[in-house]
């Protein structure tokens, strides 16, 4: 060990040593002492004293000297005992001669509070406490971790030995050269680095103290096997009562470092043995574990894929019943439009087989009515012929056969006029027909389908109509005989000769 740099010493003060220089690593002496403020009888009840205040006081009696720390280490209605660290072992000693012995006095008491101050005590193993441990425990020192060889060191900080390419885990490669200065080192175990070791058994596992467990702790253990007894003897003489520290980018920071000798035998080949056993075995569990939740998430996604499946048939025959449906239902519908369209052409053909029928019975009332009017035409040519006859044998009465001639023409004047009648309500009746066809022809475009009781009534309005009509025509036809009767029965009759005579008569008188 040699004596540290002037950077060192104006932090750590004179007595500090270079642990790792490549580190940048410090050992510094503890200088703790002991102060002890006796506390006279109370005698008012409810009297209290502030341990706050007494420090304070502490503090004031020894300017300007600095105390790094101080702490309550044990308060009791007879004392309150502190204990406060200093920055050298020279510091500790000028701070104890003016301590041992002061006393002061607080508000309340009537007697002056005494103090005294002494080196504190640390609590750090010896070479007597080593030998004792490993003779009651009756190992073997020929093997390794059997006998005092290997220091055990807590509550280091992780970013202390940490590598530039892990940040997170402490480097057993830098805690070994850093405590190579002491002596060979055999084997170096810091229990955080394995991430079995916290499901291993605590006497195997070698974690001793346990972090807060709010993700990566701060500090961590180390186990430092040395080869030879030298080396683990002048490791503990040097870490004896030192505080570590370290220089990190300028600035320096202090460590209170635990050390002791290894008390669980931890890097001895029986205990590692155990650890190879006990990893074998979290591994094979953990393969276990593993397999089973492969297995289960295979089950799992085979279950998925039968409900999949399931769904996916379910789904299929959905649609092949919808399918099914639609097409039995457009079959219904095609029957149904077939049968329409059917019933629609049943219709027509009767609608044109009724129109047939009327044409055809209209027709043959037509023909019935020429071949009566025929008779009639040949009747009144035969009584014609038979006036005529008769105005021949009248030759002998001019007046007589005159106004027969003038009834003759008169009546075939009637005749052709008649004739002329009929040929125009022939003419009419072939128009009106021909516009009910061209209407019959855009109704049935306009609308394929009607109803059978339209046609029906349609096919008789117009059967009614063609009836009326012929109806009214022969009425006609009837009146105008009748009237061509009485003119003749009249012209023929004694009295009319004798009327036409008269105004023949006159008609002469008036012309002499």
């Amino acid at each position: 060990m040699s004596r540290s740099t002037p950077a060192a010493l104006d932090y750590l003060g004179s007595e500090a040593e270079d642990f790792h220089k490549p580190q940048h690593l410090y050992l510094k002496p503890m200088a703790i002492i002991k102060i002890t403020v006796v506390l006279p009888r109370m005698t008012i009840p409810g009297q209290s004293i502030s341990n706050w205040d007494l420090m304070e006081r502490l503090k004031r009696a020894i300017d300007p000297i600095q105390m790094d720390s101080i702490k309550v280490r044990e308060s009791n209605i007879d004392s309150v005992i502190f204990e406060a660290e200093l920055l050298s072992l020279g510091i500790m000693q000028k701070t104890m001669k003016i301590l041992d012995g002061f006393s002061m006095k607080v508000a309340g008491f009537s007697e002056p509070l005494k103090v005294k101050a002494k080196e504190a005590k640390l609590d750090f193993p010896s070479r007597h406490d080593w030998d004792m441990w490993f003779m009651k425990n009756k190992m073997d020192e020929m093997k390794p971790g059997e006998r005092p060889d290997t220091v055990y060191l807590a509550r280091i900080p992780v970013k202390w030995f940490t590598d530039k390419n892990s940040q997170e885990q402490p480097s057993e490669r830098r805690v070994r050269v850093a405590m190579e200065a002491f002596g060979a080192v055999r084997a170096v175990d810091i229990p955080c680095c394995d991430p079995l070791r916290a499901q291993m058994n605590s006497k195997i596992s070698g974690i001793q103290q346990k972090g807060f467990g709010l993700g990566q702790d701060v500090f961590f253990e180390a186990y430092v096997q040395y080869m030879e007894y030298k080396g683990f003897a002048t490791a503990m003489d040097a870490l004896r009562n030192r505080k570590w520290a370290k220089r990190i980018d300028g600035r320096f920071f202090q460590a209170m470092i635990k050390v002791d000798f290894d008390r669980t035998r931890h890097l001895s080949e029986s205990i590692i043995a155990k650890r190879a056993e006990e990893r074998r075995r979290i591994e094979n569990e953990r393969l276990r574990k593993e397999e089973e939740e492969l297995n289960e998430r295979r089950k799992e996604e085979l279950r998925i894929r039968k409900e999949e499946e399931e769904k996916d048939r379910r789904r299929e025959d959905r649609e092949r019943k919808r399918r099914e449906k639609r097409e039995q239902e457009r079959i219904v519908e095609e029957q149904k439009k077939r049968i329409e369209l059917e019933k629609q052409e049943e219709q027509h053909r009767a609608q044109v087989c009724r129109r047939l029928e009327g044409v055809r019975l209209l027709k043959f009332l037509f023909e019935k009515i020429e071949q009566r009017e025929e008779r009639k035409k040949r009747k009144e040519e035969e009584k014609l012929k038979e006036e005529l006859l008769k105005i021949k044998s009248l030759e002998n009465e001019p007046m007589q056969k005159e106004d027969a001639l003038r009834q003759a023409l008169l009546q075939q004047r009637e005749i052709r006029m008649r004739e002329r009648l009929k040929e125009k309500m022939k003419e009419n009746k072939e128009k009106a027909k021909e516009k009910g066809k061209s209407k019959e022809e855009k109704r049935h475009r306009r609308k394929k389908r009607h109803d059978t009781s339209s046609s029906s009534s349609s096919s008789s309005s117009s059967s009614d109509s063609d009836s009326s009509s012929s109806s009214d025509s022969s009425h006609h036809h009837r009146r105008r005989k009748r009237r061509s009767k009485e003119s003749r029965r009249r012209a023929t009759s004694p009295e009319s000769s004798k009327r036409r005579h008269h105004r023949h008569e006159k008609k002469k008188n008036k012309k002499r």
